[in-house]
């Protein structure tokens, strides 16, 4: 699901580096993150010596993956479950493309501010879904021109998606 999230939203991105973007998103660390995001500790059962603030982050990773699959299986399918994922993993997405070449918010910015002495701004176009679920669709624009769209579960990312279209279109 997030594999598929990022090469809808990166498309013209590598795809060793997409390949990377995700091995660092679906990671024990960001799963354990995600479980602590959803309150998962508090509705564990936990067995003798077992400490609801001193569990491992395998454990939780594993709780996130074990109710992913049951919510899968009980709602039939990847469409209700696709939304809460990528919901859950927004923060590590988001860290994930801050680092290094793919953060493509910081490279649209330099390349406006040397161009036109001036960084380029984000307009939310449409929110739609639950809360658990939302999808926002983003535009990024410099004065009255549009350079670009994105989508995401978190503005943060559709921003991203949004300044990645810009710097394709840019390119052109």
């Amino acid at each position: 699901m997030v594999a598929h999230f990022l090469f809808a939203a990166f498309p013209d991105e590598d795809e060793g580096r997409l390949t990377k973007l995700r091995s660092a998103v679906v990671s024990t660390r960001a799963l354990a993150a995600m479980a602590r995001k959803l309150g998962v500790t508090d509705e564990l059962e936990l067995g003798r010596g077992l400490d609801r603030e001193r569990l491992s982050s395998s454990v939780l990773a594993d709780a996130v993956e074990a109710l992913i699959g049951a919510a899968y299986l009980d709602s039939g399918g990847v469409d209700a479950v696709t939304g809460p994922i990528l919901w859950g993993l927004a923060d590590a997405i988001e860290a994930a493309l801050s680092r290094g070449s793919r953060n493509y918010k910081s490279r649209l910015q330099e390349h406006t501010q040397q161009l036109y002495k001036r960084p380029p701004s984000y307009v939310v176009l449409e929110e739609q879904g639950p809360d658990h679920r939302k999808e926002f669709l983003v535009a990024v624009r410099l004065d009255d021109d549009e350079l670009g769209r994105g989508r995401g579960p978190s503005k943060k990312l559709a921003e991203q998606a949004a300044a990645h279209d810009a710097l394709a279109r840019l390119d052109e």
